[in-house]
């Protein structure tokens, strides 16, 4: 992988996006150019936004339509190729609350414009609830790709599991 400073410079060079924009789509990438470009054909950073402010945000009532409604929209035929990129959001985000728990440098995060909301989010978490949210991204991920399994029920069933856990230290009902 290359470097994120050489894959936001090639991004800029290239005219594809703007500078700030840049650093943040070089992270996203891993040190991929292709990934990088990907991104942004993609135009996921709305996505992004929708999708990380639901595994921001501690977990609510009214967050239960909201997680949902993401499900149902994501599940549709038309929105399948943007699947992977959003599986990818979601790993990287739990990557970023496993740093944190392990009190790694913010500048080794993905999502570094978040600090805040992440150290929220691993003060609400484990490294054992992260392991498990991973484990249900690429679970759903196979389902739907390989055992063309109901994205829907998959898709709903993995973000109401990872966003209504019980808070560190307390147990399910």
């Amino acid at each position: 992988p290359l470097k994120r400073k050489v894959v936001a410079e090639f991004l800029v060079r290239e005219g594809a996006v703007s500078a700030g924009d840049a650093q943040l789509i070089a992270a996203l990438s891993e040190g991929s150019v292709g990934r990088g470009l990907h991104i942004i054909e993609a135009d996921i950073m709305e996505e992004r936004e929708t999708l990380l402010g639901l595994m921001e945000s501690a977990p609510e009532p009214g967050l239960w339509a909201q997680t949902l409604d993401w499900a149902d929209k994501y599940a549709r035929p038309q929105q399948r190729d943007r699947l992977p990129l959003l599986f990818h959001l979601l790993r990287t985000w739990q990557r970023d609350v496993l740093l944190s728990l392990s009190g790694a440098d913010h500048q080794h995060w993905v999502h570094s414009d978040r600090i805040h909301k992440i150290e929220a989010a691993a003060q609400r978490t484990n490294v054992a609830q992260c392991f498990d949210a991973l484990s249900r991204i690429n679970y759903a991920e196979t389902a739907i790709f390989e055992r063309m399994g109901n994205a829907r029920l998959v898709l709903e069933s993995m973000l109401v599991a990872m966003r209504h856990q019980p808070l560190r230290g307390q147990h399910a009902p």
